[in-house]
């Protein structure tokens, strides 16, 4: 059941594994987001206990792919809340982020995306101040980077989940995530693009500021193939056109698929003969 006190805010993120990175997002949450409700959607792995204003939910996930997006709907389902942050477990929330995004999605609507900070391993941090993981962060080229002002995203492709905020209205507008996505890749420009659909508009703000824990990832991410795959496949039959365009011209090039962006269909394990 929900909570049946309407709260104005809560941060909903989706969790398996990761248990160290969720301790210390709980740490961040608790001294930078208070009366914020925590809600964490347990996916398995390590028990994760609830605590002051944290409300856990469990999704059965025996096996790969992780139903991410459908995990991401029952957080959001578990709390009423005027404004729900998505934040995912590998991130740290500024002081900045809450307020912002409260302020930014009640005054204006539509869906507000931060810069994310990707941080070098944990080893090469000496100093854990908002301003010191400012510097040390990698900041990626076309998404919002600290500071700047808010702008509209000219696109529903750059849209990235990892830290994002909507209100409660537009969420129970657009029903949320696709649930038929698993696993890695997809659902969040399916997404973004439900949302241009219903006329919500999509912004950016520099002052959303979040941090990524660092951890190693795959360049492409060739153990997310098959999913990566499914996901590509279900968006192109609903939208026309293909998501992820880098990751699956780097898939051809290593002869792990046969695609092109003209084609209707990928096929694993054929390369492409040029």
């Amino acid at each position: 059941m929900r909570p049946t006190t309407p709260l104005p805010v809560a941060i909903v993120t989706v969790a398996r594994h990761r248990r160290a990175h969720l301790t210390r997002q709980r740490e961040w949450v608790q001294r930078n987001a208070r009366g914020a409700a925590h809600v964490i959607v347990d996916m398995g792995g390590d028990r994760v206990d609830d605590g002051p204003e944290v409300v856990v939910r469990h999704v059965v996930a025996d096996d790969d792919p992780l139903p991410i997006a459908a995990a991401r709907n029952l957080g959001a389902r578990s709390v009423d809340a005027d404004v729900i942050i998505f934040l995912d477990v590998d991130c740290l929330p500024s002081p900045r982020l809450v307020p912002t995004y409260v302020h930014r999605v009640t005054r204006y609507g539509g869906v507000w995306s931060g810069p994310v900070g990707y941080l070098p391993p944990e080893t090469d941090i000496d100093d854990w101040s908002v301003d010191s993981l400012t510097r040390v962060g990698h900041f990626h080229d076309g998404r919002p980077r600290p500071a700047q002002p808010m702008e509209t995203l000219s696109t529903p492709d750059l849209f990235w989940s990892l830290s994002f905020a909507i209100r409660r209205q537009d969420w129970d507008e657009v029903g949320g995530f696709d649930e038929r996505y698993r696993g890695y890749g997809g659902e969040d420009t399916d997404f973004a693009h439900t949302l241009a659909e219903h006329g919500i508009r999509l912004w950016a703000d520099g002052e959303a500021l979040a941090f990524h824990q660092h951890h190693p990832v795959g360049s492409p991410p060739v153990d997310h193939l098959e999913e990566i795959v499914a996901n590509a496949t279900i968006f192109h039959e609903k939208w026309g056109h293909w998501p992820m365009r880098g990751w699956l011209s780097a898939f051809r090039d290593l002869g792990l698929i046969d695609w092109h962006p003209g084609s209707v269909r990928i096929v694993v394990g054929s390369p492409t003969v040029r």
